[in-house]
C-alpha cells in the first residue's frame, strides 16, 4: 500500500529503488555552532524516542532565532514553554517562572515577517531567521494596534467567531467578503481555516480585508500548479505590482535564462521534488522550441504540459487497475 509498492506495481519496466537519509540545514548549522550541556542533554531524554526528532529541531531553530550558542535546561524550559500549548508545556513540566506570561493577551506586542520567507516572530525582532537565515535587521514590523484601527475602518462592523479550540478572532465585514468570493465548498472552508492559521502565527486578533486578499493570494499561487483555476477568484494585480517579464538573465540551479516573472512563477512550486520536476519539465518545453531564454509564457506552457502528462499517467493507472485479470 506504500507509493513505492504502488510505482513498482503501476511501470512495466524495471526500477531502482534506494533511500537516503536527509539532515535539515538548522541541524548542520547547529552541530558546528550550537553547545549542548550535559543537563540539556539529560532534559532531552524525557522527550519520547519518535519525536525527539522534531523537538530537537524546533528547539534548535528557536535558539539559532534568538542567538543563543549554548543550549541550558532553562533554554529548553522557555523554547517548549513558547512553542507548546499552555496546557500541554504545563503538563510536560516545560513551564518555567519566565515563561509565566500572558500568553493569551494578543492585543498587545508586535509581529515580525521574515521577507524572505514570511516565518512570523511575536514580541521580539529576532537575531537571524531560523528559516533563510536572514539578518533580524531586515525583518518588517506588524504592528497589532494599527491592524486594529484597520480592522475598525474596514467595511464597518467586526465580528467575532470562536475557532475549533475556542480562540476568539475578530472578522471584518471586508474579510468574510473576500473569502464568499472563494468558490464554495471544501475550498472555501480550507482558504478560512488558512486565513485563520496564519493570524495565530502571526498573533493577530482582527482579520481585515487586505489580510484575507494576501492569504487568499497566496493560497492560489501554491496550489495553481495542481490544475487550471477554473472560477477561482481572480486578482488582478496593480502594473507596478507584476514582475518584469522582458529581460532574462542567469538563475542558480539552471542553464537557461529566465525572466524575473518567470522565475517567481518556478518559485512558487513548492519546493523539492516538486519544483525541480516543475523547472525541468519547463526546460524541456524551451529546449524542444529551440530557445535558451524563458518567459511567463513559456513556463505557463511547460506548466500545463506537465499537468497534461500528470493527468495521462493517472488515468494510464486507472485503466490498469480497473481491467478485468485474465
Amino acid at each position: 500500500g506504500s507509493n513505492t509498492e504502488n510505482i513498482l506495481r503501476s511501470t512495466g519496466c524495471n526500477l531502482l529503488v534506494t533511500s537516503s537519509r536527509f539532515v535539515p540545514r538548522i541541524d548542520v548549522q547547529a552541530e558546528a555552532s550550537v553547545e549542548w550541556t550535559p543537563e540539556a542533554r539529560q532534559k532531552m531524554e524525557r522527550v519520547p524516542s519518535f519525536v525527539k526528532g522534531v523537538a530537537t529541531t524546533a528547539i534548535l531553530r528557536w535558539a539559532v532565532e534568538r542567538g543563543h550558542s549554548v543550549i541550558t535546561p532553562s533554554v529548553i524550559n522557555t523554547a517548549m514553554g513558547d512553542l507548546l500549548p499552555a496546557g500541554a508545556a504545563q503538563a510536560m513540566g516545560y513551564v518555567a517562572e519566565e515563561v509565566a506570561k500572558e500568553r493569551d493577551n494578543l492585543e498587545a506586542g508586535n509581529t515580525y515577517i521574515c521577507p524572505g520567507c514570511g516565518y512570523a516572530a511575536r514580541d521580539y525582532q529576532p537575531v537571524a531567521c531560523p528559516v533563510c537565515k536572514l539578518e533580524g535587521a531586515s525583518f518588517d514590523r506588524i504592528d497589532r494596534e494599527v491592524l486594529q484601527q484597520i480592522g475598525n475602518l474596514d467595511g464597518g462592523d467586526l465580528e467575532d467567531e470562536e475557532t475549533f479550540d475556542g480562540l476568539v478572532l475578530r472578522w471584518s465585514r471586508e474579510a468574510k467578503k473576500q473569502v464568499r468570493l472563494v468558490p464554495a465548498g471544501y475550498e472555501r472552508r480550507r482558504c478560512r481555516a488558512r486565513i485563520e492559521k496564519t493570524a495565530r502565527v502571526r498573533g493577530l486578533t482582527t482579520i481585515t480585508g487586505d489580510f484575507a486578499l494576501e492569504v487568499i493570494k497566496q493560497d492560489i499561487a501554491e496550489t495553481s500548479y495542481l490544475s487550471d483555476r477554473g472560477e477561482r477568484l481572480d486578482v488582478e494585480l496593480r502594473p507596478e505590482d507584476k514582475e518584469e517579464d522582458t529581460t532574462p538573465v542567469a538563475r542558480e540551479g539552471s542553464d537557461l535564462l529566465w525572466t524575473a516573472a518567470a522565475w517567481a512563477r518556478i518559485l512558487r512550486v513548492p519546493e523539492g521534488f516538486m519544483r525541480d520536476s516543475t523547472r525541468q519539465r519547463v526546460e524541456e518545453v524551451a529546449q524542444g522550441r529551440e530557445t535558451n531564454e524563458i518567459n511567463l509564457e513559456l513556463c505557463e506552457a511547460g506548466i500545463a504540459e506537465g499537468r497534461k502528462l500528470m493527468a495521462e499517467m493517472l488515468a494510464n493507472y486507472t485503466s490498469k487497475d480497473s481491467s478485468p485479470s485474465a
